[in-house]
């Protein structure tokens, strides 16, 4: 479990250095073995001889030993780090869904209100006088304001799933191809555009509009990560996933499959683990300026074309955020259905 190969090896840890993680996690091991009949389940991390931490439940009771060993701790110690983390990935998709749910009620009842606030303006800039006066500057402001009011409620309701895409299907690579001009200027003269475009990528079912809006988003945020200096990168390729990474931290557990990944690296300082379980809610921005609508966004569109949105990240060391999206399964029926479309145009 800890990784080590015999049991000498085993047997010359010292539960400091080389087993516990924290001291005190030590200590109240300690101490609770040495006072109770029965101890446990304690949840500690230790430490694996060359993979990180893992998560251990301990229960166990104190035993009479031999006259050279005196009190011996007899202790079951399991490995429970896979469990963990499907509890928490089950607990924050739960959270996700709830806030979707809320999120796309409030925007569906704003919209309505907007609509008619909006239809109001529109009627009152017709009796408002010629343009440049007064009045119809306010009335204009006014409208412009209702507008970009109803584009945040567009955005919340992509994120709660309940807008209609137009789904069709997509090659990322065109999509990527299409928006590199924007991306550039987004990006700023200041940061390297390093692209990575994976050859014989499979097409995935999405809206190419929305498609670019994540592309767009993720710069943008890889952008801000690095305040306007240093390098973003770009790559795709199809992947077969068995299981989710253990170093990326998924808004849900993916399924099994065959999928098209969208990857976008920056060399930023990296997130640290209190913001990355926050960054896809809706409003939440660890910048002075935003909306912090953009990774929400993207993480609607995400679930609603059947993906997932990962992050791949660690303080001081830059973020790689992810799209993965259902690879579609070319078959005889597609193929067919395709050639059938080219005859048709001849």
């Amino acid at each position: 479990m800890l990784g080590y190969d015999t049991e000498a090896e085993a047997e010359a840890l010292r539960l400091s250095a080389d087993v516990f993680v924290e001291a005190a996690e030590q200590h109240r091991f300690i101490e609770m073995s040495a006072h109770q009949p029965n101890f446990g389940p304690l949840m500690m991390q230790w430490k694996r001889r060359q993979e990180g931490k893992l998560l251990v439940r301990l229960s166990g009771h104190m035993v009479t030993g031999s006259q050279e060993h005196g009190q011996i701790v007899e202790a079951i110690v399991e490995d429970v780090t896979q469990q963990h983390a499907l509890q928490e990935h089950l607990r924050h998709a739960d959270k996700m869904e709830a806030l979707g749910r809320l999120a796309s009620g409030v925007a569906h009842d704003f919209n309505n209100l907007l609509l008619g606030i909006t239809l109001n303006l529109e009627h009152a800039i017709g009796q408002a006088g010629p343009v440049g006066t007064p009045l119809r500057e306010d009335i204009e402001q006014a409208l412009q304001t209702a507008r970009s009011a109803a584009a945040v409620t567009r955005q919340l309701l992509v994120f709660g799933r309940r807008r209609k895409l137009q789904q069709q299907a997509v090659n990322l690579n065109d999509v990527v191809i299409r928006s590199l001009d924007l991306i550039k200027r987004l990006a700023g003269e200041n940061i390297h555009i390093d692209t990575r475009l994976g050859q014989d990528l499979g097409p995935v079912t999405a809206d190419p509009v929305q498609l670019q809006q994540i592309v767009l988003n993720l710069i943008a945020n890889a952008r801000d990560a690095m305040k306007g200096t240093g390098q973003i990168s770009i790559i795709t390729r199809n992947i077969a996933l068995q299981q989710p990474p253990s170093n990326e931290y998924f808004t849900t557990i993916p399924k099994t499959g065959t999928y098209v990944v969208l990857e976008i690296s920056d060399t930023g300082s990296g997130i640290s683990r209190e913001v990355l379980s926050h960054i896809f809610e809706p409003f939440y921005t660890t910048k002075e300026e935003g909306s912090g609508l953009g990774l929400a966004t993207s993480y609607g569109i995400a679930a609603q074309s059947s993906g997932y949105m990962s992050v791949q990240t660690a303080p001081g060391h830059g973020t790689t955020l992810k799209l993965y999206l259902p690879r579609q399964q070319e078959n005889a029926s597609n193929r067919e259905a395709a050639e059938a479309k080219v005859l048709a145009q001849d």
